[in-house]
């Protein structure tokens, strides 16, 4: 027997060899072989109230789920088994699946071989006997295989001990401050359940104003609306959303639409609101014909000189509101923006009483008769910061009751026109002498010019080289000169104009003969004015460096 034991188990061990080494060649790479072991763990609900002898203790249900990770290698996990660890103060009423036991505060589930992705349920259905408000009910779920490392730990999951409160809200989202009589009316409404308990049922009470005869709501599945005497009873749990909409009686012009919207409790223990104050809101709408209001702009002088800027010319806006009608023109404003942008050189002097400015000058117009018109002059000045050669401002109307279908009148633009406000500024850079001389000095030589229209430009001009200056010098025939580094200089240039400001920067250099001297210089305006010429305002130095002549 022993003779053909020794046979066998040395086919056994080769036959074991093999499929160790076939299961390698199979295995994906870089692939875990080990495997793992996966849970997740819901709670329902998310808060519960503190058991009080005048109510039901509360019921807490966990739903876990255990799965295995595997592969080709490793395709089962062997006995597998779950825990789920309760908190204190519950008392456990039912456990699934089968295989589930419940002892104290464990519930261990023996799940034997586990297939790859093969999927395990837990379900646990706990009562709260004793629990005060603050506690978190917390339970965990880890899981275990015999060939396997055990799932990674997970924070506690379950709901918060929370006092019988709840904070109801309603608010609009949206709506109108005006309609027309006959026209359609539209209001978004809302309503939510802001906590801290969030499961209390809650109604929303919609009661619009007698204008509108067949009021409608639109509302998502699965809440609902029912209809009563006095408009609707919308049911909700956390929150909901609706919209309410209707035609407004043809003959309630002039008068004031308003509905309300309120939310309370249902149910046989609500729960108290700390925040009641926002449980109603009333919207007024007016219910007023429609009124075509209209403005104009303009601008006397329209044309300032350039060269004029510095004496800041006086500039007067007239910007005129009109009603086309067919109603009256309730609560109309006027705006006029002068400046478009920040500092654009338009500056603000005076406007009529009444109005007020703040990067805008702001009318109030008020109620405006069909037909009336009024104008506002607003006083300016326009000065040395205009950039450009225009400058816009625009006015707008706008009134309560406005015709929405007829905005093409409410807006109006003046323009200030400033021919010549525009500079071309250019720089050429070289050096003396070209090509340079290694180890002898060498003179970068920057020349800038404005190339106008506009006479004189504040400039500022770097240069700025790719190897350092031993020593560097500068002289400058205008504007003043600062070494920022050995290879960064800078000037600033006053009024530069036609005719061309040279500047010299002197040193020395450590490159070799075949190496090249590079680097850039650029110029551009540090004042207001505009550049109209971009592609000459950078020139780029290449000088080559040569060997010293021999002797």
């Amino acid at each position: 027997m022993r003779d053909v034991m020794r046979p066998l188990r040395r086919l056994l061990a080769v036959s074991s060899v093999v499929v160790i080494a076939w299961s390698g060649l199979v295995a994906p790479a870089g692939a875990e072989l080990s495997g793992q072991m996966e849970t997740d763990l819901q709670v329902s609900p998310e808060v519960v109230l503190a058991p009080s002898a005048d109510r039901p203790a509360p019921v807490i249900t966990w739903e876990g789920t255990v799965w295995f990770r595997g592969f080709e290698s490793v395709p089962k996990a062997y006995d597998t088994t779950a825990t789920m660890r309760l908190p204190g103060g519950v008392k456990v009423e039912s456990v699934s699946s089968r295989q589930c036991r419940a002892r104290d505060l464990v519930v261990r589930c023996h799940f034997g071989t586990v297939l790859s992705d093969e999927q395990k349920k837990v379900t646990v259905r706990v009562k709260v006997v004793n629990a005060t408000v603050g506690d978190r009910l917390g339970a965990t779920l880890e899981a275990r295989a015999r060939n396997l490392d055990p799932s990674p730990g997970r924070e506690p999951i379950g709901p918060l001990v929370v006092p019988n409160e709840a904070d109801l809200e309603v608010s609009w989202s949206h709506w109108r401050d005006s309609v027309a009589p006959g026209a359609e009316m539209s209001y978004g409404v809302r309503a939510a359940n802001n906590g801290p308990l969030r499961t209390a049922p809650a109604v929303l009470i919609i009661k619009p104003g007698a204008q509108l005869p067949d009021p409608q709501v639109r509302v998502d599945s699965p809440n609902a609306c029912t209809r009563t005497a006095e408009g609707f009873s919308c049911p909700f749990v956390r929150s909901i959303s609706l919209d309410l909409s209707g035609f407004v009686s043809p003959d309630a012009d002039e008068t004031t639409l308003s509905t309300t919207i309120s939310v309370e409790f249902a149910g046989d223990d609500p729960p108290a609101d700390p925040v009641p104050g926002n449980n109603t809101l009333t919207k007024d709408t007016f219910v007023e014909r429609r009124a075509d209001v209209g403005t104009t702009l303009s601008l006397t002088p329209d044309t300032v000189a350039a060269a004029d800027l510095v004496n800041e010319p006086a500039l007067t806006y007239r910007a005129t509101v009109t009603n086309n009608g067919p109603g009256v023109a309730h609560e109309t404003a006027l705006s006029v923006i002068l400046e478009r942008g920040l500092d654009n050189g338009i500056a603000f002097v005076s406007a009529p009483d009444g109005c007020t400015y703040d990067f805008a000058v702001q009318c109030p117009v008020g109620d405006l008769a069909v037909g009336e018109s009024r104008e506002y002059v607003i006083q300016a000045k326009a000065t040395r910061r205009i950039r450009g050669e225009r400058v816009d401002a625009e006015a707008q109307v706008t009134a309560r009751n406005n015709e929405f279908d007829l905005p093409d009148n409410n807006f109006a633009g003046a323009v200030l026109n400033v021919p010549g406000n525009s500079a071309d500024l250019a720089v050429d850079v070289g050096a003396e002498p070209n090509p340079m001389v290694a180890g002898d000095p060498v003179t970068i030589v920057a020349t800038a010019r404005n190339n106008g229209p506009l006479p004189t430009a504040d400039a500022l001009l770097q240069i700025n080289l790719d190897t350092s200056l031993a020593d560097p010098r500068i002289v400058a025939e205008g504007g003043t000169c600062r070494v920022v580094t050995d290879g960064w200089f800078e000037c600033t240039l006053t009024g530069l104009s036609a005719q061309p400001v040279a500047i010299r920067v002197t040193g020395t250099t450590a490159l070799n003969p075949g190496d090249h001297l590079t680097g850039r210089a650029e110029v551009r305006s540090v004042d207001n004015v505009q550049d109209n010429g971009h592609a000459n305002n950078v020139d780029f130095l290449d000088i080559p460096v040569v060997a010293p002549p021999t002797t």
